[in-house]
């Protein structure tokens, strides 16, 4: 039997932008997605290549809770490129940094523009935003 070829995804870089995912993500995964938990975990750990069905259910899964259309080959790559750079601009989000990052008109301020490098932002979820005094933890 030939071996596989080489291939690396970010379906846990996409994951960490969906807040559903943030606990048991695989088990979320693969239920929102109808396939075997251990298929999601092989997958993301890079243990296994997809089959094109299982490649397609978890797209539609992550398309369905991003409410935005995926390509599959925006989470799989065979030769390590994808279609969009960064998983950010995939996802819709501001760049993965804390809501005190923006200012009132939610333009970045100064202060984290370094942080942006060549336009791609970085592919670490956002921080959580606590409830204030009063919320549902008082």
């Amino acid at each position: 039997m030939a071996p596989l070829p080489a291939f690396e995804n970010r379906i846990s870089s996409v994951m960490e932008h969906i807040p559903v995912y943030s606990f048991q993500g695989q088990a979320r995964l693969a239920a929102d997605a109808g396939v075997s938990r251990s298929a999601v975990s092989r997958l993301v750990a890079g243990k296994a290549a997809p089959s094109f069905a299982i490649a397609v259910a978890v797209t539609a899964a992550l398309e369905k809770r991003l409410g935005r259309r995926l390509d599959p080959r925006e989470l799989v790559s065979f030769d390590g490129t994808y279609p969009t750079a960064s998983v950010c601009v995939l996802c819709g989000c501001r760049g993965c940094l804390p809501e005190a990052a923006y200012d009132a008109e939610c333009r970045l301020k100064p202060e984290f523009r370094t942080l942006v490098s060549g336009g791609a932002l970085p592919t670490r979820a956002r921080e959580p935003v606590w409830p204030q005094k009063g919320g549902f933890m008082d």
